[in-house]
């Protein structure tokens, strides 16, 4: 099963750069003189045949003018919980840096702290009361 993902995942990355070089109206050879590899190796990366080494793929992708993570944007390896906290943590950024006044982002720093603080007294709380049952 693990190898079927992979040839999958090499196809994916394959057709995605044969994409990106017909966009930029590039033949496989103009590409491959770049990369520095021969127009049929090309052809096997385009074709999922071969897997793209990690400096190929660079050379490839500084080629096309694209960076990898467009190219590998669609991946994801495993369901991250540290992902949504980050997505969380990013919104919350942008929504502050939008706020223009000073004191308002003062007070809502005081606020964040405040709940922090009761969330941890709450929880000392009961490990407390745990510990009197």
């Amino acid at each position: 099963m693990g190898e079927y993902q992979t040839k999958t995942a090499d196809e994916i990355v394959g057709a995605k750069i044969r994409e990106r070089r017909k966009a930029l109206k590039m033949t496989q050879r103009q590409l491959a003189e770049v990369v520095g590899v021969t127009f049929q190796q090309l052809q096997k990366y385009e074709t999922g045949v071969n897997r793209i080494s990690m400096s190929a793929f660079v050379k490839i992708c500084q080629g096309l003018k694209i960076s990898p993570e467009k190219i590998l944007n669609n991946f994801k390896l495993r369901e991250d919980p540290a992902d949504h906290e980050t997505e969380l943590e990013e919104k919350l950024l942008s929504i502050f840096r939008r706020i223009e006044n000073t004191s308002i982002k003062i007070r809502i720093l005081n606020l964040v702290e405040a709940l922090i603080m009761n969330s941890l007294l709450g929880q000392s709380d009961v490990k407390q009361n745990d510990r009197e049952s």
